[in-house]
């Protein structure tokens, strides 16, 4: 919801469409590239605590868009969200890999895969109709920073795995 709607709000600022363009460009490019770094550091250090600094950072990030000035900070908030919120589809996997094993991986990602498309095409829908109804950005950033604090909640109140040594054989 939050990327379909940065280049409205952007425009809507006052800042010329074919910036507000670019910033969303370079911070989906950036985002990109973030994701081999996430998948480095997850690999080496516990999926958890770095998914639960990912989503902070992520909605602190997003909270700029409520507190700056749009027209004068809109485009580097744009792409530093863009950047930082990149790593958390490579977080979830991490996580379910984590959690679940690579034995349920492949039906879990399944599963999700659904509800994640759905999401995907539902997004911007529903950014344009919280717009529509409240004539404001504002109720669809507060909309992400609520998801990312339930998010966090619930991240934070998952057990560690127990996990069982297997052998060879099995």
């Amino acid at each position: 919801t939050i990327n379909f709607q940065v280049v409205p709000l952007l425009k809507s600022s006052g800042v010329p469409l074919a910036t507000a363009t670019l910033a969303l460009s370079i911070s989906s490019f950036l985002g990109s590239f973030g994701n081999p770094i996430y998948g480095f550091i997850s690999d080496r250090l516990s999926p958890k605590p770095l998914t639960i600094g990912v989503l902070t950072l992520s909605c602190t990030t997003l909270l700029m868009f409520l507190i700056m000035p749009i027209d004068q900070f809109g485009f580097i908030t744009v792409i530093v969200y863009g950047t930082v919120s990149g790593g958390l589809n490579i977080m979830g996997n991490m996580m379910m890999a984590h959690y679940f094993g690579k034995g349920s991986f492949g039906s879990i990602t399944g599963l999700m895969g659904v509800f994640q498309i759905s999401a995907l095409g539902l997004g911007p829908t529903f950014g344009t109709l919280l717009y529509t109804v409240t004539k404001s950005y504002l109720s669809i950033f507060l909309f992400g920073a609520i998801s990312y604090v339930m998010a966090l909640i619930c991240v934070s109140s998952i057990k560690n795995p127990n996990i069982e040594k297997r052998t060879i054989n099995e």
